[in-house]
């Protein structure tokens, strides 16, 4: 059994550092395809009929550069291979810059997109920004994706002992109460998603991140009417006086 369980581990690591090389591999010319795509969507001589199949080619290649990130990203992190970069930021600015990210595309779905700091939020701490941004963007691309029309994604950031927790939250499909643990799982979706576009990874790598920055990731959802996704992010207070810097 210990001889099989080593030439497990071993099929295992080659495995992920066959699907690391190949995650690589394809994401360099698909950024090609990307920039070719946006070039051709600048031309003014192009017909609504090409602008539309155009951005419709920009959509799937972007999709296709998101699941090749998050493979990558899993394949980093299961090979001990990942590491944060710390860095002091603004926090307030820096959620409202992730915030934005999506506020175009959740009012053309005719959503009510809304964000909230409290006013003792930490304003200089010391987080990885990639790796935030990482987080939040999964979460909220998530809650406008899975939220009819007419409905509300919310963001709110508060303090709470040695954190600053942020919740996510909407007025989307819900999750099945059976369910809910599962949707941590690589490749799960939901029963009441599959008809929508999805790797299933991105809560994978949101929570595989929390861990590493000693964090903690809770759900609760309601069948129907909605979700609330809430990360509690260890921060260090960087070592100067803000009114300096700021």
């Amino acid at each position: 059994l210990s001889d099989v369980n080593a030439k497990l581990m071993v099929a295992s690591r080659h495995k992920d550092q066959f699907l690391a090389m190949v995650s690589h591999a394809m994401r360099t010319p698909l950024n090609g395809v990307k920039g070719f795509l946006s070039l051709l969507a600048d031309r003014a001589e192009l017909g609504a009929q090409a602008q539309a199949e155009v951005t419709g080619a920009q959509n799937a290649a972007s999709h296709l550069l998101t699941v090749i990130n998050d493979l990558l990203d899993l394949s980093q992190i299961s090979q001990g291979r990942f590491s944060l970069n710390p860095q002091v930021i603004h926090l307030h600015n820096g959620l409202r810059d992730i915030f934005r990210t999506l506020e175009s595309h959740a009012h053309n779905l005719d959503l009510t997109y809304q964000m909230t700091i409290a006013p003792d939020v930490p304003a200089w701490v010391k987080v990885d920004p990639d790796r935030l941004a990482q987080i939040l963007i999964n979460l909220l691309a998530n809650a406008v994706q899975y939220t009819p029309s007419g409905g509300t994604v919310a963001v709110f950031a508060r303090p709470r002992d040695l954190f600053v927790e942020v919740g996510v939250v909407d007025t989307g499909i819900g999750i099945p109460e059976k369910e809910v643990q599962s949707i941590f799982d690589s490749f799960f979706r939901a029963s009441n998603a599959e008809h929508i576009q999805g790797t299933g990874l991105g809560l994978v790598i949101v929570k595989q991140f929390l861990d590493i920055h000693h964090g903690k990731l809770s759900v609760t959802s309601t069948l129907g009417e909605g979700t609330t996704f809430c990360i509690d992010l260890l921060y260090r207070i960087p070592d100067f006086n803000e009114s300096s810097e700021s």
